[in-house]
């Protein structure tokens, strides 16, 4: 695993005096804060000579990539396991390794002030907020594998996984590995380079279980592809919630009386089942009463995923809504019995009236087995009779700003999902 290593530049002294002092008003600084805390072995023992690594995070981007962690100071653990760092008030990262990296563990959110020192546990019940007193790690993880450009001339730089402030290299071979990882959800990301275009790509999610040996195989590198989710990682969330640090999956239905189905219980869509391939995939039946109890409305059911943090950027996270401007289709490998429509929730469309999404033609379902459809997003209108549609809005007004993308029914269908990709777009396009 390459890391960021210590080098007495201009650049890095002035990070390390941005992480022990606070700038304010007049050209005087806070005191920086004191952290004192204790690293616990697997078998919650007090560790010492564990290695301990502090990362500020940035406050602007909403991602999770390596270039948004910057390195700020390490400490090692006394003989009673603990340590000491002294931080300016701010948003932080926290990595702790054991002597030989066998355990390891990753605080993604800390946020130190004058009052406080609190890290945000979002593998725990309840995503609850802690004070930072011990810090606990896990048996490490590795993932290895081979990536190659399906294109000439195009330069692999380097293997990313989200969340994470590190990159493994790539060899000539294309092979790579990560070794002393937390266990944790990951998106497993490639960066390369052609003439002067340098890009992001979103390759796989990845579960990381404590201990666990992920080996990969060989990965095909697809610029202008974005893999929404492939339900691997076979939770709720999508595969892009590592990168965006949200993302989760939902379900609806109107009026009351439809029934939207999964094989694991009623409006239930948290985790995704394996079809007779083998293949993990979300799989969801949806059934309508027989008789009409509701002639004066439209029978529907859907399921869909947001993107992100939600509606508002104050209460649910940093970013809102995301940038479809260069995505030019959804791209989808489904079967089943029915047919569907793709709708997209924007801003605009939002703010209009709240549900006149920009919305695709019925799409019928493959019987026979998997296809691949895809869905220009330039083909999608605004719904009948929604404000929308009345102001002539069309796709152009609303893609810099979307937050959900649906899968709406409104008759019977028995329908399996997977690889949803967007074509046309990058990671760092959003």
């Amino acid at each position: 695993m390459r890391r960021l290593l210590l080098a007495l530049s201009p650049a890095l002294l002035s990070a390390l005096m941005a992480c022990g002092e606070t700038t304010v008003a007049g050209g005087g600084s806070d005191q920086p804060n004191e952290i004192v805390a204790t690293v616990l072995s697997v078998s919650g023992a007090a560790l010492p000579n564990a290695k301990v690594s502090v990362w500020r995070r940035s406050e602007i981007s909403p991602m999770d990539l390596a270039e948004d962690f910057e390195f700020c100071d390490s400490a090692a653990t006394d003989q009673n396991g603990r340590f000491k760092l002294r931080l300016a008030n701010g948003r932080y990262a926290i990595e702790v390794h054991s002597d030989d990296s066998s355990q390891a563990a990753f605080i993604g959110e800390a946020q130190f002030d004058a009052k406080s020192a609190l890290f945000f546990d979002n593998a725990a019940a309840g995503d609850s907020t802690e004070e930072l007193k011990s810090i606990k790690l896990s048996k490490a993880a590795s993932v290895s594998g081979t990536i190659l450009a399906e294109d000439e001339g195009r330069e692999l730089i380097e293997m990313q996984l989200s969340g994470l402030p590190h990159a493994a290299p790539i060899d000539e071979e294309g092979n790579f590995r990560f070794v002393g990882l937390p266990p944790r959800t990951v998106t497993l990301l490639t960066k390369h380079r052609k003439g002067n275009d340098t890009a992001i790509t979103a390759n796989k999610a990845i579960e990381l279980k404590e201990g666990g040996r992920v080996k990969l195989g060989t990965l095909a590198l697809r610029p202008g592809e974005v893999v929404l989710d492939d339900f691997e990682d076979g939770n709720g969330q999508i595969s892009l919630a590592g990168v965006f640090g949200n993302g989760w999956w939902y379900s609806a239905q109107q009026p009351w009386g439809s029934i939207l189905k999964h094989p694991k219980g009623l409006v239930d869509i948290a985790d995704a089942i394996e079809d007779e391939e083998g293949v993990k995939t979300l799989h969801v039946g949806i059934q309508f009463p027989g008789i009409d109890l509701f002639p004066e409305q439209q029978y529907l059911a859907l399921v869909g995923f947001n993107l992100g943090a939600g509606y508002t950027t104050s209460v649910l996270g940093p970013k809102a809504f995301f940038d479809f401007t260069k995505a030019k289709s959804l791209s989808i490998r489904v079967k089943g019995t029915g047919s569907f429509r793709i709708q997209v929730a924007t801003k605009a469309t939002k703010e209009a009236d709240g549900w006149g999404h920009f919305i695709s033609q019925e799409i019928a379902l493959p019987q026979s087995g998997y296809e691949r459809i895809s869905v220009p997003f330039s083909q999608l209108a605004p719904q009948e009779f929604s404000m929308a549609a009345e102001m002539g809005m069309t796709w152009e007004d609303v893609r810099s700003e979307v937050y959900a993308i649906d899968f709406l029914f409104t008759r019977n269908a028995n329908i399996w999902i997977d690889e949803i990709r967007l074509i046309g777009a990058e990671v760092t396009d959003f």
